[in-house]
């Protein structure tokens, strides 16, 4: 019952929305995401879901919404790469919000423990403006090995388990293909192979039997979490996939992963980083670290995570699970464990900054919601980001223009440009100055629908009731 309440209010919003069938931004900042230029003084004509006009000479529609926006920056909407607002029946209406809420205005899911057709029955109800939220692009199910990591993922051990896995989600819909990390070498190939027939791309975590060199060259799309890069990067490589391969699933590979992060840190090879830079640059392979995520492992305290930005609308079970999660990977690692850990932080900083000098692609992802709320830690990851080397528009550019250009879907997103659909967000302040100011909202036109910062508290304190009450059923985190 209250699911249903919600998406009637939902639709009462987006009523409300779409009341004029137009409206305009005058007197506006544009940032051009592309060059870093400024556009001063800017009116902005948006009719249906397109921007129709841009000029500071545009004419205004009879009738239209108008909105001064003296003083303020437009830029494109935000994309979150890599979160899972789809994962359980408890998250897509609360995540939605919060996401809307921080610029967030579109995100790739990448694995819901929903039945598949529910998973895309919310990405479509989002396409055709019968639920408000950010647009989808939706992987279903994750594909793992025989003994998966996550419940509910496709449990694949042979090559043609791993075809039949791609062609049935290829049947259900989904717009790709997600691996993860126990795939077995076989399976791991077939996908590549059964993807690349099927016309569909496959991404996701480097499996530990496939070096990332090979991966690469499979056509993996894009790898998240810079999954097993800095074992790609040790001179040890293949003694140490070897290693890992003959420990059997569970506690013993724990305490391998653990001493062999030591290992890792110790024979980091220059060489071998330039090689696979290189490669990762020719293949065209995308990059989604989740720097907050990696951070958070080698310095954040658990109890921390009470205080995140936005913690109020998370369940208080989901954020004890953090916790927990956090102080259980913390409680096995002895002093010397965590200083390797911070470590190998390091390095992975370094390697980012190398891939990016390099000219590896990379777009923001969060693991939304890993250890953080969603849509406040976009914000947290640009700045990790710039701490990784890139400017401030490079920075930028990882939210919305690189994910349009790996989307290839530039002529409707990335940029704030006549004909383009109208995703975009109203900044108090200059991102190019100083990347947190990508945080201070005043405005979000999603599709169109113009949400102001009445509107979007609206949806934050709808979204803080759902995490107070959530329904009785769930899937796990």
């Amino acid at each position: 019952m209250r699911s249903t309440a919600l998406l009637a209010a939902l639709a009462v919003l987006t009523a409300s929305c779409l009341a004029s069938d137009s409206f305009v931004f005058t007197h506006a900042t544009v940032v051009d995401v592309k060059s870093g230029r400024l556009l001063n003084d800017q009116t902005i004509v948006i009719r249906g879901d397109r921007i129709t006009a841009l000029s500071p000479h545009a004419e205004i529609p009879a009738g239209a919404r108008i909105v001064d926006a003296t003083g303020r920056f437009v830029i494109p909407g935000l994309w979150d790469m890599h979160a899972h607002p789809l994962y359980g029946c408890d998250t897509p209406e609360r995540m939605f919000r919060m996401l809307l809420a921080n610029g967030v205005t579109g995100a790739r899911d990448l694995g819901s423990g929903l039945p598949v057709p529910e998973a895309l029955n919310w990405r479509d109800r989002v396409a055709s403006g019968a639920v408000l939220g950010p647009r989808i692009i939706a992987a279903g199910k994750i594909v793992d090995g025989p003994q998966p990591v996550f419940p509910g993922s496709i449990a694949v051990g042979t090559a043609e388990q791993g075809r039949e896995a791609v062609r049935a989600l290829r049947r259900d819909g989904v717009d790709l293909v997600k691996v993860y990390s126990r795939l077995p070498r076989e399976a791991y190939f077939a996908i590549a192979d059964e993807a690349r027939k099927q016309g569909i791309p496959f991404v996701g975590h480097t499996p530990i039997y496939i070096s990332a060199r090979e991966a690469a060259e499979a056509g993996q799309r894009s790898i998240e979490h810079l999954s097993e890069l800095l074992f790609a990067c040790s001179s040890k490589e293949s003694e140490l996939r070897e290693q890992l391969i003959s420990s059997p699933i569970g506690v013993a590979r724990d305490r391998v992963r653990r001493e062999q992060t030591k290992v890792i840190v110790a024979t980091f090879s220059e060489q071998k980083a330039s090689q696979l830079s290189g490669l990762f640059v020719k293949n065209g392979t995308w990059q989604v670290p989740t720097l907050l995520i990696q951070y958070t492992y080698a310095f954040v305290d658990p109890a921390q995570l009470r205080d995140s930005p936005g913690a109020r609308y998370v369940p208080a079970s989901l954020m004890q699970s953090w916790i927990e999660r956090l102080s259980a990977f913390r409680g096995i690692r002895k002093e010397e464990d965590m200083a390797a850990q911070k470590r190998s932080y390091e390095l992975e900083i370094g390697l980012v900054r190398r891939m990016h000098a390099a000219g590896v692609r990379f777009m923001t992802g969060t693991d939304a919601e890993t250890y953080y709320p969603a849509g406040f830690s976009l914000v947290t990851e640009l700045g990790l980001f710039v701490r990784a080397g890139f400017s401030p528009l490079e920075a930028l550019q990882a939210a919305p223009l690189n994910p349009a250009e790996y989307l290839g879907k530039t002529n409707d997103f990335g940029t704030v440009g006549v004909g383009k659909v109208a995703d975009l967000v109203l900044l108090e302040a200059n991102p190019l100055e100083y990347i947190q100011n990508a945080g201070r909202i005043a405005g979000v036109v999603a599709a169109g629908r113009y949400l102001d910062r009445v509107e979007l508290d609206r949806l934050l304190s709808e979204a803080a009731n759902l995490a107070s009450n959530p329904p009785a059923a769930s899937a796990a985190q």
